[in-house]
């Protein structure tokens, strides 16, 4: 989700705070209908409901569900001497989205501060840029206050005390956040908050234990790189990285892999040729890039045959530079030849070209495709499914079937000059209503990594309008 006016924007990247807790009730010995708790046997109450379900000829039936509650929340499962309830925050939030109408109202930092402080919106990384040049990161969520000495709230936690109870939901001013920090950029990518930016990272110790934890993954590594990469950027620079197709993955593993190959006793012609292929290769996920595919089914079937893929694990004395090296060569020598195998076995050849086993497909358009998933520490991040000619795509087959694939469909760059200039591109169309030609108008310019105006003003509006109606 992102927005933006003509003073400020924002957009969201997801997060994973532990917004529900499950209790573990000991039921009453000598009332299992009731639990212990602080002492007294309290009753669980029954609830019955009425649902409706589509049977497989499409009529609706409706049935009725008996459930348990109790005053820590719904039963979701019984034992023989506990009963499970489960809580959750998300569920106990119901105006998330009004939160975002208030933000698009929003017309500086002062105001949208002042819509997150209320506590609208319920989760998610939110980065923000303004006209005045100011710029924020702020972890978001609605966070129960528990007890902090070490209790684990991943599996179940003890029911039977007041002591775990949640004490309201934390407020916006506990969370991580950057303001305008001397670094001069921030960033998310669906990372936890710890590396914002490499210049200003943040103390986990200073915060709640239960917020979020988690190492930096490689798609986020990629990002911090980029920006490290130069001072300042172009409007250009900003539209021309976000299609950066470079797999992270790549500059980590394939120096040693390589040394490995060279070391190897007797290498076979197969190894050799998988050798030269990787070697050529650019380390990117482009649609004529050839290696990728082999390096793909590589990395995949090596890291599922080991628990310690890399030689250097992530640590957070060197963020940005680990995990690296190769752990085990001659299980990665193994594997870089069964992949060549495979791979000219499934598709011809060792060297085919990325694009032309990822497709993107939408009805009658079919083309190459490039990216790849965040696991291999592509920025530009995009899934493919299989398909029964044997390709990969992500699109839509036909109007019966859904969208398949997922990604970095939609992508929006907003400079605040005066006036704004903002630019962007939506994969998948304004509808999958193959009837219609904006059903697959924009995937030829995601492809291409170019861009589409965004009609902002009034008069770009009116100057592009097809048809207008009022209610």
């Amino acid at each position: 989700r992102a927005g933006f006016n003509e003073h400020l924007g924002w957009v969201t990247t997801n997060n994973n705070p532990d917004q529900e807790d499950i209790y573990a009730l000991r039921l009453d010995p000598n009332n299992p209908d009731h639990y212990i708790f602080d002492g007294q046997s309290l009753p669980l109450t029954k609830k019955e409901v009425t649902i409706e379900i589509r049977a497989a000829d499409g009529a609706l039936k409706t049935e009725k569900r008996a459930y348990e509650q109790s005053h820590l929340g719904a039963i979701i499962y019984r034992a023989r001497d506990r009963a499970f309830a489960y809580r959750s925050a998300q569920l106990e939030s119901f105006r998330h989205f009004e939160g975002f109408y208030r933000l698009s109202k929003t017309r500086n930092l002062s105001e949208w501060l002042g819509v997150m402080k209320r506590g609208l919106l319920n989760y998610s990384n939110f980065t923000y840029a303004d006209a005045k040049g100011n710029i924020l990161y702020q972890w978001n969520a609605h966070i129960p206050r528990r007890v902090d000495d070490g209790t684990s709230y991943e599996l179940d936690v003890p029911g039977e005390t007041s002591r775990f109870l949640w004490r309201g939901l934390h407020p916006m001013a506990d969370f991580p956040k950057l303001l305008n920090p001397s670094g001069g950029y921030v960033q998310n990518c669906n990372n936890p908050p710890w590396y914002t930016s490499l210049r200003n990272p943040l103390d986990p110790s200073r915060f709640k234990s239960y917020f979020e934890r988690g190492d930096l993954g490689l798609r986020p590594q990629l990002a911090l790189e980029m920006l490290e990469s130069q001072s300042k950027f172009s409007l250009d620079d900003v539209q021309r990285m976000k299609f950066n197709t470079k797999l992270l993955v790549a500059d980590r593993l394939k120096p040693d892999l390589i040394k490995a190959v060279r070391a190897a006793p007797a290498p076979s012609d197969d190894l050799l040729k998988g050798l030269a292929v990787i070697e050529a290769w650019d380390n990117t996920a482009s649609a004529d890039a050839k290696g990728a595919v082999l390096f793909q089914r590589f990395a995949s079937t090596y890291f599922d045959a080991t628990r310690k893929p890399y030689a250097v694990e992530w640590n957070r004395q060197d963020p940005a530079r680990t995990p690296s090296g190769i752990s085990d060569p001659a299980l990665a020598v193994k594997h870089l030849e069964d992949a060549v195998k495979w791979t000219r076995e499934t598709f011809g050849s060792e060297a085919v070209a990325w694009g032309e086993v990822h497709r993107y497909r939408f009805r009658d358009v079919d083309l190459p495709g490039d990216g790849a998933t965040g696991l291999y520490g592509a920025f530009r991040v995009m899934g493919f499914r299989q398909m029964p000619d044997g390709k990969q795509a992500a699109g839509w087959i036909s109007d019966k079937e859904p969208l398949v694939g997922f990604g970095d469909a939609w992508v929006i760059v907003v400079e605040f000059s005066r006036p704004v200039k903002a630019f962007s591109v939506l994969a998948y169309g304004q509808t999958t209503n193959s009837a219609s030609k904006h059903s697959r108008d924009q995937i030829r310019l995601f492809a291409n990594h170019e861009y589409k105006p965004i009609w902002f003003s009034e008069a770009e509006i009116k100057a592009n309008l097809e048809r207008e109606y009022r209610p």
